[in-house]
């Protein structure tokens, strides 16, 4: 296929050049029989950005932003592949309807679905269940989970995995501390009790 010297232009202006070999396309960005199946079902103005999606979420776990995150080699690689014209590309809109249904699309292809707040919790409380006596920062558990996540096949989608995974931390600290006060003499839990709510009060007159 041959290029009109505008679309080189547009291309040089937007897309990355020589990141990959020629070894490292043929292994993350063949086609399958199957996957030609999967795109046959499109129309030829679909066919392309499906397949890109398809191939990029396929290498790195989630979406291209836009046209720039997407490599000029990958593109000459996957629209040779299905002999679809690269000019279908350029008028492609992402962040669009139209582009979030065709991430759908591919999600599910690739046996990914929605994860449920329930769902999300669980993980984060198995996860969380060594933190008082671990060595695990907040930073540390978080990626673990994030990792477990994807391991899953989950899409988080608007849900936020940090302050998931905060509040199961809190009930874990909660509830430690409660076992601790519970094996305290009474004589000293009110001993606490007064120097905390002394503490209090002599903060609160500072602010006044």
């Amino acid at each position: 296929m041959t290029d009109t010297g505008d679309y080189r232009n547009f291309m040089k202006n937007t897309l990355l050049f020589n990141r990959w070999s020629e070894s490292e396309l043929y292994e993350y960005f063949t086609i399958s029989k199957a996957e030609h199946s999967f795109l046959s079902k499109a129309n030829d103005n679909n066919k392309l950005v499906l397949a890109v999606l398809l191939k990029y979420f396929q290498h790195h776990k989630t979406f291209p932003e836009s046209k720039q995150s997407i490599d000029i080699e990958i593109l000459d690689f996957l629209s040779n592949q299905i002999d679809v014209s690269r000019d279908t590309f350029k008028s492609y809109l992402f962040n669009t309807r139209t582009h979030r249904r065709h991430c759908e699309v591919i999600h599910a292809y690739c046996g990914y679905y929605n994860a449920t707040y329930r769902q999300l919790s669980d993980i984060a409380m198995e996860l969380s269940k060594g933190w008082i006596t671990s060595f695990d920062t907040e930073m540390s558990l978080l990626d673990k989970f994030e990792k477990e996540v994807s391991c899953k096949n989950l899409i988080v989608g608007s849900h936020h995995l940090s302050e998931i995974l905060k509040k199961e931390i809190k009930k874990k600290e909660d509830d430690y501390f409660k076992k601790m006060h519970s094996k305290l003499p009474k004589s000293l839990c009110h001993e606490l009790g007064c120097w905390i709510n002394k503490s209090d009060n002599d903060e609160n007159e500072e602010n006044k």
